[in-house]
């Protein structure tokens, strides 16, 4: 089946629910050809799309990019807002994952009850994250890479595109003649995903044509063992958490296997919205924190998080909140 409406449909759970579709639209060919399948699929569908552009201000062609895509949507009466980030500081992370960072959060932040966020990550996205994963050394949750949905603090975020190649994304665009933005930083192999992409892969797919299938299917059977992980996570933890998720009482947890405990902690913190730790972070808390007999109140903290022990039990904060951690 061509690309359509109709061939995505079935990624929708209770669309008729759904009361905004918002659309993370950059300008370039993956997301304006997702906004022009929404937008043409329906009038009862059309007309819950809100297009929201994040401008980055790196490039000196931000403001022109935001531009096209807000004459785009007023040219076709599709709601529109553009939200600005600021990138300049990087916090010991990459510009490239700042940025996607930086971004997730401002997009998350628009998402309301029963509202859907869409994102237009594609078939061959997903075989470059877990290639970069690999090269990372990522564990199961990284290698499991994009969910095809995930549940947000209010309403989801679908990615309806995850099992179309880009080779499909591309003749619809030319089929239909949309117009989208070029963005020349996609050529900077400075960047690891723009080297993955530009370098790597077509070396790849001479050899082996259909790696991007072959790595989304992998990609898949990860997720599943990372939900048996999570589930023995949940029953390893399901008598000591407290607080909303925000503490841990770890007399029973320090009896359990190394792995386990690693296990647990990444589930541990990934249910409180944050970034998962590494593996060399995960091992610190361990020894710093759950069983260090040098200080009363250990701590671990990263960009991303703090934790924090009192007596038996473990407290957890995001970074970003200002409150006090008891």
């Amino acid at each position: 089946m061509a690309l359509s409406f109709q061939s995505i449909k079935k990624n929708f759970h209770n669309i008729n629910e759904i009361k905004k579709f918002i659309i993370a639209y950059s300008g370039g060919i993956d997301s304006s050809v997702l906004l022009d399948i929404m937008t043409n699929s329906s009038d009862e569908i059309s007309k819950k799309v809100l297009a929201v552009h994040i401008n980055h201000d790196i490039s000196e062609d931000s403001t022109l990019w935001e531009n096209h895509c807000r004459d785009f949507c007023n040219k076709n009466s599709i709601r529109f807002k553009s939200i600005k980030i600021d990138c300049s500081k990087l916090n010991g992370s990459s510009l490239e994952e700042h940025a996607r960072d930086r971004r997730y959060d401002k997009l998350f932040e628009e998402v309301g009850e029963n509202e859907t966020l869409l994102t237009a990550h594609h078939q061959d996205d997903q075989a470059e994250t877990l290639f970069y994963q690999l090269i990372r050394g990522a564990g199961s949750r990284g290698l499991s890479c994009m969910p095809k949905i995930k549940i947000l603090k209010k309403g989801h975020h679908l990615r309806p595109l995850l099992d179309i190649k880009k080779s499909e994304i591309l003749e619809y665009a030319s089929s239909k003649n949309i117009k989208y933005i070029n963005d020349y930083t996609n050529n900077d192999n400075n960047y690891s995903r723009n080297f993955l992409r530009n370098n790597i892969f077509p070396l790849l797919k001479e050899r082996w044509p259909n790696i991007s299938e072959t790595f989304s299917r992998s990609s898949k059977n990860i997720s599943k063992s990372l939900s048996l992980n999570d589930d023995i996570a949940l029953l390893d933890i399901e008598d000591s958490i407290k607080d909303n998720n925000l503490s841990l009482e770890i007399s029973n947890i320090k009896l359990l296997p190394q792995y386990r405990i690693e296990n647990l902690l990444r589930y541990w913190i990934t249910i409180n919205s944050l970034r998962p730790p590494s593996q060399a972070q995960l091992e610190a808390i361990i020894k710093d924190v759950i069983f260090s007999n040098k200080d009363k109140t250990p701590s671990f903290s990263n960009s991303s998080f703090q934790i924090k022990r009192r007596s038996n039990t473990l407290y957890i904060k995001d970074k970003n909140y200002k409150g006090r951690i008891d």
